[in-house]
């Protein structure tokens, strides 16, 4: 194995831990329902698009789609109380 395929297999094991890691945190923190927190693991030109809801670009506009919406208003109804991700 040459010192450029260890280099590359090193960095793709790192990006895979980075993606856990930010998993995890989005988890924690609609557990907690800290949005802050949750809204801040978007980039600004985030863009988040489905057929339901439709498309929605930047980290204020996905905020809007689900402050409004489903999403948190479930922890209203006790959803908050079942969580999936341990602190």
């Amino acid at each position: 194995m040459s010192a450029s395929d260890l280099e590359q297999r090193i960095a793709q094991l790192e990006d895979i831990e980075a993606i856990k890691k930010l998993k995890a945190s989005y988890c924690l923190h609609v557990d907690h329902a800290n949005e802050e927190g949750w809204v801040s693991l978007f980039t600004e030109d985030a863009v988040w698009e489905s057929d339901k809801f439709g498309r929605f670009e930047g980290r204020e506009a996905i905020r809007g789609l689900f402050m409004g919406s489903w999403f948190w208003t479930a922890f209203d109804q006790g959803w908050a109380k079942r969580r999936y991700v341990m602190d």
